[in-house]
């Protein structure tokens, strides 16, 4: 780290110095001025260092390529450099100092080959050790007394010889020709970088000219050196800010979400926890919310990542307009904010705030010519009823979010401790519906399926029970709306496939006729990516025929995301499985979506069933299901069957095919075996 006022200063001292040994130094070469040479050079030459270092080493610091060669130069210059500060005066002074610049150009120069990349080193270490070897050959030149092998650079007189001369034009030919690649790079690309290794590669060629175009000591001499250090310090001074903008990037990335530009859960944590601390010391109250948008994995699984991408910028700007100023708008991740609502008089401030939050959600949103609906799930938590601290201040929050969407979403919740209890139940349930499915405590029960014409049996539903080893027989509404919200539907609906489908394996094997087997399809299960695999395997290894399968799948599970369902369902049809459309009539299916869809079968809810025999619009709504499924050339099947008059109903308007209790409730493996060997 190199801070702003250590770099000012250093710019004023150096700037002093310069004016000191151009206008106060005795040019006739005393002892003064030999010291103030050689500090200057050291100083030049440490800096030179440090900045080949920064180049090189730090990978936090990302410059463009062509700099690394930048590096490398400032390296071998600082180094020859140190060796020339060493050395009072003679031959071997101007000649370290001469090479310096040669090697200093010739790596310079290279930057016109760097875009088309036409020199390609092996490594970095080559390189440095290559810089280090130089220097090392010629400080072995000059203390072995091998002086002599050196050209001669300065006469009698301490003026430059015309090798000196040639030497050092090169040099400032090299680094004139750098600096023209850098300022057409400036010029074309208009970064700041390019213009300032530009200034010190002109720096540097302008140096040499006023170095060799004088003689030892005098003040043009002076002059070139200031401008050599100059320029080391303008590279050291720019590097600074850099690594300062680079930390203040990385520092942003840190505490701050790059999507929306709200503060992270890191930066959230701070602020809450110094909400906490301001609260505390002044007996303020404050409100915590954690808003949690309602579906909106679906938007992100029908329009893409994109529009999802875009809808919580919107949400951003939403919240951003409604808090006060002063309160923190935070983004946890996915689809998770919260907003820190500071020095409140009471719980009815927070209440205000999330129906205006609520009111303002349910504006449908414009995303790139999509009309979206959104809507947001809210839990309250206040300071300091409900917590003391960050953890549970946000955990109590999270609860009362999850009450609201346990109660319908588009809501919000105060917490209350009642919610800690239904949440610690919740946990056990998961952790026991986990260890259960790990140890096969369910167990599937059938429902015979019927043609009510001549009363045979033509397949049967496959559902599922829980065989709990404490509390016995668990009913499925108990655990699979918690199954579906954990993702534990997945492993359980696999469960269930892999004991249905091999004990129809066992009665077909026996000689047994079950029918078709309806297996339910959950929708986070069709989401899987794998689940074609998953089946497939499941057919081979429990020796279960396609043709004996029917997957039943809810009409709104389809419509979350039909064209997606559309290519799944479609490679289903073709491994020869029959398709059913599950609560057929409760969903809100397009007829567009519905003919495009392989299906076999539509499942008539019972919710239509149940009141068939008195409720006109139940009628009229199962008639038109028949009359749908008749035309597109579909099988239909009504469930929820319980007295003859649904059944009488079902069949006078060419529905045969039923379920429910008026021929069996669900009913055991055992059972089931016991009717189909009378069967025979």
């Amino acid at each position: 780290k190199f801070p702003n006022t250590f770099l000012k200063y250093l710019f004023i001292t150096s700037f002093s110095l310069s004016i000191f040994l151009i206008l106060f130094v005795n040019t006739e070469g005393s002892w003064k001025h030999l010291l103030l040479h050689s500090s200057m050079e050291a100083a030049g030459a440490t800096i030179a260092i440090v900045l080949a270092i920064i180049l090189l080493m730090i990978d936090t610091f990302h410059l463009k390529k062509k700099y690394i060669l930048f590096g490398y130069a400032f390296l071998t210059m600082g180094l020859l450099d140190g060796v020339h500060a060493l050395l009072a005066s003679g031959n071997s002074f101007v000649f370290f100092h001469s090479v310096a610049s040669l090697v200093g150009g010739i790596f310079f120069i290279f930057v016109w080959f760097e875009s088309t990349k036409k020199i390609v080193f092996a490594s970095q270490i080559i390189l440095v050790t290559s810089a280090l070897a130089l220097v090392s050959l010629l400080s072995m030149l000059l203390f072995n007394e091998y002086t002599h092998y050196m050209p001669i650079m300065i006469d009698a007189e301490q003026n430059f010889t015309d090798i000196a001369f040639l030497i050092n034009t090169i040099a400032g030919v090299l680094f004139l020709l750098s600096a023209l690649k850098l300022f057409l790079d400036y010029i074309k690309f208009n970064k700041v970088d390019d213009f300032i290794f530009f200034s010190v590669a002109l720096f540097f060629a302008i140096a040499e000219v006023l170095l060799y175009t004088s003689s030892l000591w005098q003040y043009e001499w002076w002059l070139s050196h200031f401008i050599r250090f100059f320029s080391y310090l303008i590279v050291l001074y720019f590097i600074a800010l850099e690594i300062r903008k680079q930390k203040n990037t990385l520092d942003y990335e840190i505490y701050y979400d790059t999507l929306t530009g709200l503060p992270n859960r890191l930066l959230f944590t701070d602020r809450l926890t110094q909400t906490i601390e301001e609260s505390n010391i002044n007996k303020n109250k404050f409100a915590l919310f954690y808003l949690d948008l309602d579906h909106f994995k679906n938007i992100n699984d029908s329009h893409g990542y994109i529009i999802g991408d875009e809808v919580l910028k919107t949400v951003t700007q939403k919240l951003n307009e409604i808090v006060k100023s002063g309160d923190t708008v935070s983004r946890l991740g996915g689809d998770e904010f919260t907003i820190i609502m500071e020095n409140i008089s009471g719980s009815d401030e927070a209440c205000i705030l999330a129906e205006k939050i609520i009111k303002n959600f349910s504006k449908p949103l414009q995303i790139q010519n999509k009309t979206l609906d959104i809507s947001t799930s809210i839990g309250i938590s206040i300071y300091p009823f409900d917590g003391v601290d960050s953890i549970k201040l946000l955990k109590n929050a999270d609860m009362a979010m999850y009450q609201s969407k346990v109660n319908g979403r588009n809501d919000f919740k105060l917490y209350t401790t009642k919610m800690t209890q239904h949440v610690l139940e919740k946990i056990n349930m998961e952790a026991s519906i986990r260890a259960s499915i790990r140890n096969e405590d369910f167990i599937v029960y059938y429902q015979p399926q019927m043609n009510a014409e001549n009363d045979t049996l033509i397949g049967m539903e496959a559902l599922v029970r829980w065989n709990h080893p404490i509390f016995g027989l668990i009913a499925p509404y108990k655990f699979i709306p918690l199954a579906e919200e954990t993702g534990l539907i997945i492993e359980l609906d696999q469960l269930v496939m892999k004991i249905a489908m091999t004990q129809f394996s066992q009665w077909y094997k026996q000689g047994l006729n079950p029918g078709i087997l309806s297996l339910n399809l959950s929708v986070k299960q069709l989401e899987e990516e794998d689940f074609i695999a998953t089946l497939k395997n499941l057919i081979k290894t429990t020796n279960c025929k396609t043709k004996w399968i029917e997957l039943e799948i809810t009409e709104g599970g389809i419509m979350l995301n039909p064209e997606k369902s559309i290519l799944i369902l479609d490679k289903l049809n073709y491994m020869d499985i029959k398709l059913s459309v599950d609560d057929f009539g409760t969903g809100y299916s397009s007829l567009s979506y519905l003919k495009k869809l392989p299906i076999y079968k539509l499942k008539i809810d019972r919710e239509f069933i149940k009141d068939i025999s008195t409720n006109e619009d139940d009628k009229a709504i199962v008639k038109a299901i028949i009359s749908l499924a008749e035309n597109l050339n579909l099988k239909v099947i009504a469930e929820g069957v319980e007295t003859l008059e649904q059944k009488e109903f079902l069949l006078e308007h060419k529905c045969k095919n039923i379920q429910g209790f008026l021929y069996s409730k669900p009913i055991p493996t055992a059972e089931i075996e016991k009717m189909l060997l009378k069967k025979i």
